[in-house]
C-alpha cells in the first residue's frame, strides 16, 4: 500500500471531512490503483542474465555475429569441466581472433562458474562484445541445450565465419 492511501484512510478514521472527501475522489478515480502497478521503463532492459550449467554437460552455443545468421558451435566437454564460450587470438598475430568452446576445468574456478557475457577487456577487440541471451527454449534432436549469444561492434566492424570447431573474427 503506498504512503498516499495510508494517509487517506488515517484521514478518514480521523474524521477530517475535505481531505477525507479527496481521497474518496482519488479511489474513486482509480488513482491508487495507478500509482501501485510497477512501472515499466522507456528502456529496454538489457539482458545481464547468467546460468551456472551443468558439470559434464555437453551443449551448443549458437552465435550470431553482428547480425549475421546464426552459427553453432558444438561443445563437448569431459565430466570434470563445465562448457564455456571462450574468445581466443594470438598475441603474435592480433588478426586471428576467433571464438571456440572451452571446457572450464571446475577444480580450477575459484568461484561458480556461470555463463555470462563477453566484453570488450575480455575480447581484446575494441568495441566488440557479447551479449549472453541464455537458453533458448528449443531442445535440438540430441535433447542437448542450446545456448545463446549475440556479438556486436569492433571498430572496424566484425565479421564471423563458422569453422568446423570455432568461429573465427575478422575486421572488415
Amino acid at each position: 500500500m503506498g504512503i498516499s492511501k495510508t494517509v487517506c484512510l488515517a484521514l478518514l478514521g480521523g474524521g477530517s471531512v475535505g481531505g477525507g472527501s479527496t481521497c474518496l475522489a482519488l479511489n474513486s478515480s482509480g488513482y491508487f490503483q495507478k500509482q501501485e502497478t510497477p512501472r515499466i521503463e522507456a528502456e529496454e532492459k538489457s539482458v545481464q542474465e547468467t546460468i551456472q550449467p551443468k558439470l559434464g554437460e555437453s551443449v551448443d552455443f549458437n552465435v550470431t555475429v553482428n547480425s549475421e545468421t546464426p552459427m553453432k558451435l558444438e561443445c563437448d566437454v569431459p565430466d570434470d569441466s563445465y562448457p564455456l564460450l571462450w574468445m581466443d587470438w594470438s598475441y603474435h598475430s592480433p588478426e586471428n581472433w576467433k571464438l571456440e568452446c572451452a571446457p572450464a576445468l571446475a577444480e580450477a574456478l575459484w568461484e561458480p562458474f556461470e555463463l555470462r557475457n563477453i566484453d570488450e577487456r575480455t575480447s581484446g577487440i575494441e568495441g566488440f562484445q557479447c551479449k549472453f541471451l541464455g537458453l533458448e527454449e528449443e531442445v535440438n534432436e540430441a535433447k542437448r541445450k542450446t545456448y545463446r549469444y549475440d556479438c556486436t561492434g569492433g571498430k572496424p566492424l566484425v565479421k564471423g565465419k563458422k569453422n568446423k570447431h570455432y568461429i573465427e573474427l575478422s575486421q572488415v
